[in-house]
């Protein structure tokens, strides 16, 4: 793929500014990108960095499966942050050529510059790649000159593939205003296309001569970004084109059986079984003589002591390493270790399949094309009849058909066995098996999975000081954060960070006394944080008046909606939560209560609020929950939730007051 957006930051991490010989004015721009300067732009924002005049692609599919690729872009760049749009980027593989690059910037006086595929660097630094060990993805990036507001830039890209895998995603609407965007397919004889779009109507094509095809948008608006918005190719318009050829290895999926057996191809001539793999499982379940503790005891094996690292080769990176070389070296990627853990698995006589997976949510869709759009590899393991169904209960499983399949990310650490990490739920999952494979839609989960139960308990005096001890259960996936805070502290003061960051949005003149962390590497557990603080001039003092506020720390609403624009997107949280506080507050010597702030019972199906401050001998009782029940908040829901956060941010803020005797 070959795009300048992708590129943005990689210019200035390759230095590529310093490294590129100095560039003459060329003597004339091609005449396509010249008839853009006059074109009106398309309509944007005053925030707009630049504003897409052109994007063009023609691919031309050569009888043997080869592509050849030429892009055309053009942009005006607007504003200073728009000039990460005059770098141009060519990605290829071992089995694809970048045969031209030329670029021009078309000042607003003067003549323009040129360059070429000479003064293009050439890296393995490729976006969505940069954490693999081994890669075969290559990348040109080439920098146009004067990419400067109110400058026209534009360039050419032309190159070969030969893809493993057949067809091709149209989605010119991504982060910019586009003007034009134009699709053109030249297709063998005997070659067809199936089409589908996606977020919009259906644009037909135009046939401009035998076997060619074109499509065309104009005045694309952009895709406006909002925090917790759905993943923009659930809101941007695309359309995904299928190829039919003579041959079947040429040809796109025509349905997810297929892409399967596919699939299970590539597996299965890597699926060796090893005296060394042989020799493992017979360690890893030596006396245990309960089935699911041996597959517990597998499934940890491979998820602990297999160094998950990103390789990207063959296949588009669908192929596994053989499990020999993943158990000799140590490490291996996520389909590397689902494949190793199914083959262990099987020398116990239990089934499982691998799974495949994309970690953003509504990415594969029941309604879509079949096509290799996933970025992960799990498993499903089929579990024995005699597993009691109170075991099954406390287990993420998902339904294939009546039976009930427990997924596993060998490559989470921060996930125990039985749980899953956010990235499996609520979306769908392609569940392969010899004969094909079919998709499964994973559960959202239990709120109660996810969350922190949080115990406070302070003593507050009659000069307004607060001084005490917190305790802070956190489980799922909130944990898993919690553990990331813990593993980079190195000693005692680095653990008052995480706490800092607790208290400093709602306490001022804190001292953190205490700080420390139970359960860290203990993914089966709850991560427990314990600290303590003393808070000067926490209770405000009026004659002979206390206003203290219940809610001593903790925060459950939020200001996400409030940007002060209408919003215009859906909401999308990665996770469900069920959290809890008491919090209690020993009052001084010589006052009793004036007034407390009034109970709180909020529901609005998505989430639910619930608090009351009460009096329990000298001690003021803050309790509450809230509970965030779906993942998903349609638009016209917003606003229920924008007033459920306002009445939880006053419920927060309220005070009890109280009176010398």
């Amino acid at each position: 793929m070959i795009s300048a957006c992708r590129a943005a930051g990689v210019l200035a991490s390759l230095g590529l500014a310093m490294v590129l010989p100095p560039v003459a004015a060329a003597a004339s721009a091609p005449d396509w990108l010249k008839q853009l300067q006059a074109l009106p732009l398309p309509p944007h924002d005053d925030q707009t960095n630049a504003v897409q005049l052109l994007d063009e692609t023609e691919v031309t599919f050569l009888p043997d499966g080869t592509q050849r690729r030429l892009e055309r872009s053009a942009f005006r760049i607007l504003r200073r942050e728009g000039q990460e749009y005059g770098v141009a980027t060519a990605h290829y593989d071992k089995d694809g050529k970048v045969l031209r690059m030329k670029g021009w910037s078309l000042p607003a006086q003067g003549k323009p510059f040129e360059v070429d595929m000479k003064d293009s660097v050439e890296t393995a630094l490729v976006p969505g790649t940069e954490g693999a060990l081994i890669t075969s993805a290559r990348m040109k990036v080439m920098a146009i000159p004067a990419s400067t507001p109110g400058n026209v830039v534009g360039y050419e890209i032309e190159s070969l593939s030969r893809p493993a895998i057949v067809g091709e995603k149209w989605a010119p609407q991504f982060g910019l205003p586009v003007a034009q965007a134009r699709l053109t397919v030249k297709l063998p004889p005997g070659w067809n296309i199936r089409t589908k779009w996606f977020n919009g109507n259906a644009v037909e094509p135009v046939a401009i001569a035998p076997g060619t095809w074109r499509w065309e948008l104009k005045d694309l608006s952009a895709i406006k970004g909002e925090a917790h918005m759905p993943d923009i190719s659930m809101l941007a318009r695309h359309m995904v084109l299928a190829i039919d050829a003579p041959s079947e290895n040429l040809s796109s999926f025509r349905d997810w059986n297929q892409m399967g057996r596919w699939f299970t191809r590539l597996v299965d001539s890597r699926s060796e079984v090893t005296p060394e793999l042989s020799g493992l499982v017979a360690s890893r379940i030596q006396g245990k003589a309960n089935l699911l503790d041996r597959i517990r005891a597998l499934s940890e094996s491979v998820q602990k002591d297999v160094r998950y690292v990103h390789v990207v080769l063959d296949a588009t990176g669908y192929q596994p390493r053989a499990p020999g070389d993943v158990l000799k070296t140590g490490y291996g990627d996520c389909k590397d270790k689902a494949n190793t853990l199914r083959l262990m698995l099987e020398q116990i006589g239990v089934r499982s399949q691998l799974v495949l997976v994309n970690t953003n949510r509504g990415i594969v869709r029941a309604d879509g094309v079949p096509a290799p759009i996933f970025n992960h590899a799990v498993i499903a393991i089929r579990l024995p009849p005699d597993v009691p169904e109170s075991a099954r209960s406390a287990l993420s499983l998902i339904s294939d058909g009546e039976e009930r399949l427990l997924l596993f990310d060998p490559t989470d650490d921060s996930t125990p066995f039985g749980r899953v990490g956010e990235h499996l739920r609520a979306g769908e999952l392609l569940l392969v098996d010899g004969e094909g494979a079919r998709l499964v839609h994973a559960p959202g989960g239990r709120p109660a999975d996810n969350g922190v139960d949080r115990k406070v308990t302070m003593r507050l005096a009659t000069d307004g000081s607060l001084s005490g001890e917190v305790r802070e259960s956190w489980r799922g996936v909130w944990a898993g954060y919690e553990r990331e805070k813990a593993a980079a502290a190195s000693h005692n003061q680095d653990l008052k960070r995480p706490v800092e960051q607790r208290l400093a949005g709602a306490i001022g003149n804190y001292r953190i006394d205490s700080a420390s962390v139970q359960n860290s590497d203990a993914i089966d557990k709850p991560v427990e944080w314990l600290y303590s603080f003393t808070a000067r001039d926490y209770a405000k003092v009026a004659g002979d008046l206390l206003m203290v506020r219940p809610r001593v720390l903790g925060t459950k609403s939020s200001s996400f909606l409030d940007t002060g624009e209408a919003r215009v997107h859906a909401v999308a949280f990665d996770a469900t939560n069920l959290d809890s506080d008491v919090m209690r507050v020993e009052i001084p010597p010589g006052y009793v209560v004036e007034s407390l702030p009034e109970a709180v019972n909020l529901d609005i199906g998505f989430a639910a609020y619930h608090s009351r401050t009460r009096m329990e001998g000298r001690t003021l009782v803050y309790e509450r929950s809230f509970e965030q029940k779906e993942l998903d908040l349609p638009l016209e829901r917003t606003q229920a939730l924008r007033d459920l956060y306002a009445a939880i941010d006053r419920d927060e803020r309220s005070m009890a007051v109280l009176k010398k005797n």
